[in-house]
């Protein structure tokens, strides 16, 4: 298991249905803190605590799982991709104020950064960082610790109330740079060009694509592309998500500005790279998309050749 996804959180809940010890957690960065717009306290996941190896924690062996309190903070990550399965580590030391649903951050926020930097406890938005806050699919991936959603379901990210476009075809919200945006899929073409048009109705400035190789990629650009990159750094020819017009590269402080806002989980876009070793700030992909379907294609190096709207590749709408 590889752990991409870490926090430091507040615990809001500790009367585990199931008695098993779990407590319901807002994690900071991705769960916003205060009151405005904030997900309610019992549509939070609920997290494991992690104990120490003096307790087998198998067939009822084990020590209790207690001395959480509401308002405690902790440290932990989330244990699958939909971030919706959290174990809790630690504690950190540090004061709590509850009263209005506030919270404040024990010591120096910069000390607990895990990946991109923290936001301030007091921003409004609702996302809060490049991670979805869960899959939108109305299934329970994860038994009892999914959040319940208005069928049962998986709480996600509603879908932006406004849109903000232009026409496509032969304009765009961001400065280019020559990159080929007509190449993209179009769904997230569309959901590309939404996220930059909120950008700067709120910024008063465009973001930026950082190249002309940057949008929809052929084969033969991608050829020049791992011919010249470090090995390792750049996708085989023929199995890239740029050649397949499902990955678009941002100037890097455009990117993390608009994470900042909530942005990109709000138009269903986050950065797959950013937690990896090749650490990819600018990268940006759809949620939504079916690696699993694509694989099959990338398997075939299709990249370059043929573009996701020419397979038939969709992504939910």
């Amino acid at each position: 298991m590889r752990i991409d996804h870490w926090f430091a959180a507040i615990v809001t809940n500790i009367a585990d249905p199931l008695g098993a010890g779990r407590v319901q957690v807002r994690c900071y960065e991705y769960h916003e803190l205060d009151d405005a717009n904030r997900i309610p306290d019992e549509r939070l996941p609920w997290a494991t605590p992690m104990l120490p190896i003096t307790s087998a924690s198998s067939s009822g062996v084990g020590t209790s799982a207690t001395g959480l309190m509401v308002g405690s903070w902790v440290f932990g990550f989330f244990r699958d991709e939909d971030l919706q399965d959290p174990v809790v580590i630690a504690t950190i030391p540090g004061a709590t104020n509850l009263s209005g649903g506030g919270a404040d951050v024990p010591g120096d926020a910069s000390a607990f950064s895990v990946g991109a930097s923290f936001a301030s406890a007091t921003n409004t938005s609702q996302y809060v960082g490049d991670a979805p806050i869960a899959n939108t699919a109305n299934t329970t991936a994860f038994g009892d610790k999914a959040m319940p959603g208005a069928a049962g379901g998986i709480v996600g990210p509603p879908a932006p109330a406004t849109v903000y476009t232009k026409t496509l075809e032969n304009k765009s919200n961001f400065v280019t740079n020559g990159a080929n945006m007509a190449g993209l899929n179009s769904e997230f073409r569309q959901r590309c060009e939404n996220m930059a048009a909120e950008y700067t109705q709120i910024t008063g400035k465009r973001m930026t694509v950082t190249g002309k190789r940057s949008a929809y990629r052929t084969y033969d650009e991608q050829v020049q592309i791992y011919n010249t990159a470090r090995k390792g750094y750049a996708a085989t020819p023929g199995t890239s998500n740029h050649g397949f017009g499902f990955a678009l590269d941002v100037n890097s402080a455009d990117v993390n500005k608009a994470a900042q806002l909530g942005l990109l989980a709000k138009h269903r876009l986050f950065r797959p790279m950013l937690s990896s070793k090749l650490y990819e700030p600018w990268h940006i992909e759809p949620i939504g998309l079916d690696r699993n379907y694509l694989a099959q294609y990338r398997g075939r190096k299709e990249s370059g050749k043929f573009t996701g709207d020419q397979l038939g590749i969709a992504l939910p709408t």
